[in-house]
């Protein structure tokens, strides 16, 4: 089921970043997990250090964002819940990159679903260069994972799997 927004809907700075940021803090979490684990082979270990690296510069760059009354961010409880569940104990490498690649699809789908909504053309921007890169990091790390390159390439990109939940997030 893709979500897509109305055309009359729209996303200020403060709601956008209050979904972002806690999932963006989460995907930090979800690699420093997997670093971890010392599962993962040398080349997965230098990519998911760099990505995760990545997700902590967004982090840095919507915090500021945030309204005055959020308080200090805190990760996203069902990314914790599910993809840091999956990655923690896991001595299979695979699954680890599966559940990273998974996290980095829905990273980019929740962007793209942002980005016909956001009131602010440089935020615009900023989110458009971030899910360019976190779609190329969705495929790196599927292809990390032996998935196939057809099935990562899709000729259009989607919301599938987006988070759409913006006002419940800004209200939290």
């Amino acid at each position: 089921q893709e979500a897509e927004l109305e055309s009359s809907d729209t996303l200020d700075n403060e709601t956008f970043a209050a979904l972002a940021v806690p999932l963006e803090l989460a995907t930090v979490l979800a690699y420093q997990a997997a670093l971890d684990g010392d599962v993962l082979d040398l080349t997965a270990t230098t990519t998911a250090r760099q990505f995760q690296v990545h997700h902590q510069t967004v982090v840095d760059a919507l915090t500021p964002l945030l309204s005055e009354d959020a308080g200090t961010p805190r990760p996203d409880v069902s990314v914790l819940a599910a993809t840091v569940q999956a990655i923690e104990g896991n001595p299979d490498q695979t699954a680890i990159l599966t559940a990273l690649y998974e996290l980095e699809d829905v990273l980019a789908a929740t962007h793209l679903y942002a980005l016909g909504g956001l009131e602010d053309a440089s935020l615009a921007k900023t989110v458009a260069q971030v899910m360019a890169v976190e779609s190329q990091q969705a495929v790196a790390m599927g292809r990390l994972a032996g998935i196939d390159l057809v099935t990562l390439t899709p000729a259009e990109a989607s919301t599938a799997g987006a988070r759409t939940g913006f006002e419940e997030a800004a209200a939290a």
